[in-house]
């Protein structure tokens, strides 16, 4: 069946992230999206799959106008967004450990799992599906990356006072920037720290990183990704900040409450 994509738009606030944004995909033709962070390729895969309306263009699918159908509608179509999951990669672990008698390492693996899997019900469960969408996002991409992100998910993000697309494109960008940032520690691992919290009025989500031996020039990249993060936030009473101590970098999103 084949995909259109004809002149999609789409704006948070004062930034553009597709501009008039065109592509034909043929039926039994595999294509790819290829461009750096923040040029909106998971944006265009919002819009194709039912997450995001855009602000201008149309989407059809098999011959049918779908711009702006909600995902669930569009599965039944065939048309379906997909993401990452090593459930049954977890199961041939534990199974190797069992047939190698190793019953203590198969339990310490399950632990494991479990922690991550308690993490990714909380993030499933967020009031804000913009949000849960955009975490799942970069935990997929941080683990393509062979980087570890740990989430420690604080409230529910049920109210907030800024429109849920903007909310997740704001969420998004930092959790970019924070996984094509992340350096090795001496230990030779990569790790992302999300925290998401309640603070005066906020909610506040902090990804902490290590920037490494160019954390100057990281610096300078995640500064200028923070200020038109501002642009977009400046309206709704919202605002971005980025920290740098030594080689650690911290971004923090404060998002407005209602």
């Amino acid at each position: 069946m084949r995909l259109e994509v004809e002149g999609i738009t789409v704006r948070f606030g004062g930034l553009t992230a597709l501009a008039d944004v065109a592509l034909t995909v043929e039926p039994g033709e595999i294509a790819a999206v290829i461009g750096p962070n923040g040029a909106g390729k998971t944006t265009l895969f919002a819009v194709i799959s039912g997450f995001l309306r855009p602000q201008a263009g149309r989407v059809r699918f098999a011959g049918q106008d779908v711009t702006g159908m909600p995902p669930e509608r569009l599965c039944a179509l065939g048309l379906v967004r997909t993401l990452k999951h090593d459930f049954f990669n977890h199961l041939q672990v534990i199974s190797g450990y069992l047939q190698l008698d190793k019953s203590s390492e198969a339990k310490e693996y399950i632990r494991r799992v479990v922690d991550e899997y308690a993490g990714f019900s909380r993030i499933i469960r967020l009031g804000l599906p913009e949000a849960a969408l955009a975490f799942l996002l970069s935990r997929d991409e941080a683990e393509k990356r062979g980087i570890e992100m740990a989430f420690e998910i604080r409230t529910d993000l049920a109210a907030p006072g800024l429109p849920g697309k903007e909310a997740g494109f704001c969420l998004e960008s930092i959790l970019a920037e924070a996984v094509s940032s992340a350096a090795p520690s001496r230990a030779g691992h990569r790790r992302v720290k999300v925290c998401l919290e309640e603070e005066a009025g906020f909610y506040v989500c902090s990804v902490e990183f290590l920037a490494g031996a160019g954390a100057r020039e990281v610096e300078q990249g995640v500064r200028g990704r923070v200020g038109a993060l501002n642009d977009s936030l400046a309206p709704y009473g919202g605002r971005a900040e980025f920290r740098l101590a030594g080689e650690t970098g911290r971004i923090s999103l404060y998002l407005p409450r209602r």
